[in-house]
């Protein structure tokens, strides 16, 4: 099971993180033939 942690510097809309994670979801799944129920994504504020 994938899990992505991802660090952003703070400033990035809602939507923006929401597309993030939407598109290394696919990859993922994509990639490693994984379905979507298989990968999760975190997303970590850097402070």
């Amino acid at each position: 099971m994938p899990h992505v942690i991802v660090k952003l510097w703070p400033g990035k809309s809602e939507q923006q993180k929401r597309r993030l994670a939407e598109a290394i979801i696919k990859d993922v799944m994509e990639i490693l033939h994984y379905g979507e129920e298989s990968v999760s994504v975190m997303q970590a504020r850097t402070l």
